[in-house]
């Protein structure tokens, strides 16, 4: 029976390490995710207060345990406990280092975990190696069941992970008392439980402290209820309408070339929410009179890009993510207002009246990400398709405009700071011209109805 189960023990241990071994690997030949890139600024602060909360943890145990095993509580089955808790704590902690910094991040904190307990002097050699096998193991999983319900589902599976990795030690050494298996039975359920309020408590709170983003948040962004928009829907309805369709766009165009569908989306729904301070002065508010008629047009092209720097202090009153508040002036970038630059030029009297393009210039920055040259894209075709009346033209003359429209901003260098690539620019127009068309489709003329929108006087032959 002893050869049993140690060799039970040993190859469930071989199993689990093979396992991590190749997880690791994935891990370090997989390119970084969304959410790696965006948070990566906060890289030191997060992996320093992770570090600094498994000190503290530590130094907690070591004072309980100690007092416990004073008292000779506890003093046959202390280290079992402490370990237990130990690696809950590492697993814990570095689930949500995976949410926020990515895999990689969260192999250098387990790996950092693993150091710390080798130097304690009660430390057990498993200890050492138990993090770095059951780490990456359940950071993938907190990738893979994203969201609440997955919480649940990855806490559990982390939990089983970690019983299964100490009941293997137990095996390859002795048979596991009831004691053990009741402990393990414990830590399974205490780490099921603890992740996803950990998950729900302490990634909000580092989120809104640090400015970070998570598929979480996103999520909770996506909700056309949230507060901000529906303000926006009410104060600017024609501009929140430009924003679904826009965010419509935007979604296809980022799955098209492996970028992040929610934040394109979201991105695309807040990215106007500066036209909520003057909405009448934009055409898409408007339904007979246009107050720029009344304006110059440097005073009109003043106020349009003022609601650049309106929508940034709304995002910011709103509390929404830095990446979120950055597609506001990105999405414009630097582009020149055509219609009112040339509107000026023809009303100059002499070359001293002349204006300058700078005057009419958004200020910036260019895009930095590829979501938000997506975005500026997006709303330079959408706006254009609706200019020309897309939906009546035949598929060649919606592909010209469209390659007008994207000749426009390349030639103006407005996608010179992102990393977009000429193959993905070529792959967005494909779907560009795609998701155009279908959005903006003809509409069948229903006999006898008349554009002052009454109702037509005709009936169906068998009504009544």
């Amino acid at each position: 029976m002893d050869s049993i189960h140690v060799f039970l023990g040993t190859s469930l241990l071989v199993f689990l390490a093979i396992v991590s071994i190749m997880v690791t690997y994935r891990t370090f030949m997989d390119p970084p995710n969304e959410f790696e890139r965006i948070n990566q600024t906060h890289f030191l602060q997060i992996l320093l207060g992770s570090i600094l909360l498994f000190l503290i943890i530590l130094s907690t145990l070591s004072i309980l345990i100690g007092q416990g095993s004073t008292a000779s509580i506890l003093s046959e089955h202390h280290f079992l406990i402490t370990q237990n808790i130990e690696l809950i704590a590492i697993i814990l902690i570095g689930n949500i280092i995976t949410l926020l910094l990515g895999k990689k991040s969260a192999t250098l904190f387990f790996l950092i975990s693993s150091m710390i307990i080798a130097l304690l002097p009660t430390s057990r050699y498993e200890m050492i190696v138990l993090p770095l096998i059951a780490g990456p193991i359940s950071s993938s999983l907190a990738l893979i069941l994203p969201g609440r319900i997955g919480s649940l589902k990855s806490g559990l599976l982390s939990g089983l992970i970690t019983g299964l990795l100490f009941l293997g030690m137990e095996l390859s050494v002795k048979d596991p008392t009831v004691f053990t298996l009741q402990t393990e039975a414990i830590a399974v359920i205490a780490t099921t439980l603890l992740f996803p309020m950990l998950e729900n408590v302490a990634m909000p709170l580092l989120e809104k402290s640090l400015g970070l983003l998570s598929e979480a948040s996103l999520t909770e962004l996506l909700d056309l209820n949230h507060p901000l928009l529906r303000e926006f829907s009410k104060k600017a309805p024609g501009s929140f309408f430009h924003s679904l369709a826009v965010a419509q766009i935007a979604e296809a165009a980022a799955l098209s070339i492996g970028e992040n569908t929610k934040l394109a989306r979201v991105s695309a729904y807040f990215h106007d929410i500066g036209k909520m301070d003057k909405p009448q002065y934009f055409i898409e508010n408007q339904s007979t009179f246009n107050r720029h008629e009344l304006l110059t047009p440097r005073m009109s092209s003043l106020i349009l890009i003022d609601h650049v720097r309106k929508g940034i202090e709304i995002g910011k009153k709103y509390d929404l993510p830095e990446i979120i508040i950055s597609a506001i002036p990105e999405h414009h970038g630097t582009r020149v207002m055509q219609y009112f630059l040339r509107k000026s030029r023809d009303g100059a009297n002499s070359p001293a009246d002349f204006p300058s393009e700078s005057d009419f210039r958004y200020p910036g920055p260019k895009p930095q990400n590829k979501i938000t040259a997506i975005l500026m894209m997006a709303d330079a075709i959408e706006a254009t398709g609706r200019a020309v009346k897309i939906q009546d033209a035949s598929p060649a003359r919606a592909i010209s405009v469209i390659d007008e429209t994207l000749m426009e901003i390349q030639k103006d260098g407005q996608l010179d700071e992102c990393p977009l690539t000429i193959s993905e620019i070529a792959t967005l127009k494909e779907v560009f011209v795609r998701t155009l068309l279908q959005t903006q489709h003809k509409r069948i003329a229903y006999p006898g109805a008349k554009t002052t929108g009454i109702a037509p006087s005709w009936k169906p032959k068998d009504a009544s």
